[in-house]
Parts: structure tokens; sequence; C-alpha cells
């Protein structure tokens, strides 16, 4: 596995080759960013943050509406998977899978905590649905 200032130098360069070649922002751009700033904003590593929140805004100045909705999507898909993954109908299932849903949760912190740094609040509601959850 790659160090997380590898996997956001790589994720930065596939999301400034996309609007060089004037594609929409995904959320797949979005997931790749999220998680490898997120990761960084966690475990405190102030300068690289710092960096990468400066070289999205870059990267994004002039699509800032598009970039959002990758993110709030991005946000909403994570969401639902942790929100699914802790479903009271599958925790006493055999099988249940309790570290792939810690995975989904550290992911999910992550994600949250970098959009956060980025300006970009999640969905109304997302939140709750979270805690509820």
């Amino acid at each position: 596995m790659k160090d997380g200032e590898t996997d956001l130098e790589t994720a930065l360069a596939e999301l400034a080759t996309a609007l060089r070649k004037k594609r929409t922002p995904s959320r797949f751009h979005a997931r790749a960013i999220l998680v490898a700033l997120g990761e960084q904003l966690l475990a405190e590593d102030g300068p690289r943050v710092t960096a990468g929140t400066q070289r999205v805004a870059e990267l994004v100045r002039e699509r800032p509406a598009d970039w959002e909705a990758a993110v709030r999507e991005e946000l909403e898909l994570a969401a639902t998977e942790f929100v699914r993954s802790v479903d009271p109908r599958f925790l006493t299932h055999p099988r249940y899978d309790f570290p792939y849903t810690v995975a989904v949760r550290e992911r999910l912190e992550a994600r949250l905590a970098a959009a956060e740094r980025l300006g970009i609040a999640p969905a109304e509601g997302l939140l709750e649905q979270v805690v509820e959850a």
C-alpha cells in the first residue's frame, strides 16, 4: 500500500488530468482525494494537509459546483455504506464482517474530515443518519 502522500499526489494528478481534458470531476476523484487527505488530516499531518487543500482549491477553481457535487455524492454513498454495514438485522449473522465495518467507518470519518477542511458540508440530514445508525 502506498503512503498517504503518494495516494494524495496520485489522486490530485488524476483530477488534474480529467479537468485538463474538460471532464467533470466525479465521485471517484472525490473519493480518492477525500480519503487520502482525510487520513493525513486525522494523522495530524498539517503541512501535507495544507498543501493538499491548496492544490485541490487550485484545481477546482473554475469548476467549484461540479467539484462540490462530486464530493457530496461521494459522502452520501460512503454514509449509506456505513449505515447499511451496521444494520441490526445482520449484526448477529455468523459471517458478519466486523473488520469491514470498522474500515468503512474509518474511511467515512476521513472523507468527512477532508470535506470539512475543503469547506464542503454534507447534505442536510446525512450526519444524522450516520449518528442514528
